[in-house]
């Protein structure tokens, strides 16, 4: 009926089964806790790279404001041709981006040229149109050249 009771269990194998049974649970935990840390460096891998704001975008927008606050503050109506006025008798060019970008106004062309570094040794130069629809200025993307060298 007492079948164990006379078997006497040898000091030392109760703590061993405490200790394999403790370091399991502290494995199987930090085993959760990197995983959790994974999928965070994830998520804000995720979100930085939705979020991410490219520098010619920025520049464009920085160039375009720059334009449009000095055509606006300079005519008082709007027109096609009062804007062209302005921008040939301004020689229209701004610097900007601490050298990194350069909005101007081509006299030949007729077009508002974007210059922005491509890279170290490259210059990426985009072309727009404007015009004049109801009462607002609106920039219309042409083409985009890469050119060695440099803004200016």
């Amino acid at each position: 009926m007492y079948k164990y009771k006379n078997k006497s269990i040898a000091k030392g194998y109760i703590a061993l089964y405490v200790i394999f049974v403790c370091s399991l649970c502290i494995i199987l935990a930090a085993y959760s806790f990197t995983l959790e840390i994974r999928r965070a460096r994830t998520t804000n891998s995720l979100k930085n790279s939705i979020l991410k704001i490219n520098k010619v975008d920025e520049y464009k927008e920085c160039g375009f404001t720059y334009l449009t606050n000095g055509i606006n503050s300079s005519i008082s109506s709007l027109s096609l041709d009062s804007v062209r006025q302005y921008l040939k008798a301004s020689g229209f060019k701004i610097v900007y981006g601490e050298g990194k970008a350069c909005i101007k106004y081509d006299l030949i062309l007729d077009k508002i040229v974007l210059q922005t570094y491509y890279d170290s040794e490259f210059i990426r130069q985009d072309l727009y149109d404007y015009k004049i629809i109801s009462d607002k200025l609106i920039y219309e993307y042409i083409s985009t050249k890469y050119i060695e060298g440099r803004v200016q």
